[in-house]
């Protein structure tokens, strides 16, 4: 995932200095099964990389 968790849109902790509108990475699921057309299962998937600082710097380490 390319996402920190402080992304306004995907994040899990999104940051508040930006307001994009949606916040998909703190979506929570209510209401009825199979009200929607897109599953639950594709909904709870993981929208940021928790390990994106560790990821940031190992990629800053190799490019010049």
């Amino acid at each position: 995932m390319p996402f920190p968790c402080d992304d306004p849109l995907y994040g899990t902790s999104p940051r508040v200095d930006e307001d994009v509108g949606i916040r998909l990475g703190t979506l929570l699921l209510r209401g009825e099964r199979g009200a929607l057309q897109v599953s639950a299962e594709q909904l709870q998937r993981l929208t940021c990389n928790p390990f994106f600082a560790d990821l940031e710097a190992r990629v800053a380490a190799v490019l010049p």
